[in-house]
């Protein structure tokens, strides 16, 4: 963290040195913290996308889902075709209950990212929500073949767990 904390004084015009210090704090939980240190990030350089993506996850984290998905959807703007502008502004919605334009969000961030595992475990979730028990049963079943490619068995089981459960 002193280097982080140092970096901002050498430069505290730099929007890089703050948006590092705000992602630190992130990685030590330390959230509050992060947020203005990536709304300072923010207010220095406005038109780089980053920290708009991690100021909404922090925003996620902090229950908060109407900042998140402003921030997603100012991250999206600059950043069409990055699957996690998509994925957090899902995140946001389905925190807010939104369920069906949640999964518009996943779905088109697994369009962007066909392989991320995460993604059709939100679909599937989304699905439950919107009482479509076969569609869940197929995201969760993918999810859990994504998670087997990628070596992690447990996340694979517990996909096939939400599965079995799913389809009864």
């Amino acid at each position: 963290m002193i280097a982080f904390d140092e970096a901002v004084a050498a430069d505290p015009a730099s929007a890089e040195a703050w948006a590092a210090r705000g992602n630190a704090h992130v990685e030590q939980k330390g959230y509050q913290d992060a947020l203005g240190d990536l709304n300072k990030a923010i207010e220095l350089e406005d038109s780089t996308a980053e920290p708009y993506i991690d100021r909404a996850k922090v925003q996620l984290i902090l229950n908060h889902p109407d900042e998140a998905l402003k921030d997603a959807d100012k991250f999206i703007e600059m950043e069409a075709e990055s699957p996690s502008g998509h994925f957090v502004r899902g995140s946001a919605l389905y925190k807010q209950g939104k369920y069906q334009e949640a999964l518009d969000s996943y779905t088109k961030a697994s369009e962007i990212k066909e392989d991320d595992p995460d993604t059709f475990m939100n679909i599937a979730a989304c699905h439950e929500k919107l009482n479509d028990a076969e569609a869940a049963v197929e995201a969760y079943d993918q999810a859990a073949e994504l998670y087997s490619e990628a070596g992690n068995e447990a996340e694979a089981r517990k996909a096939e767990a939400h599965s079995q459960a799913a389809a009864k």
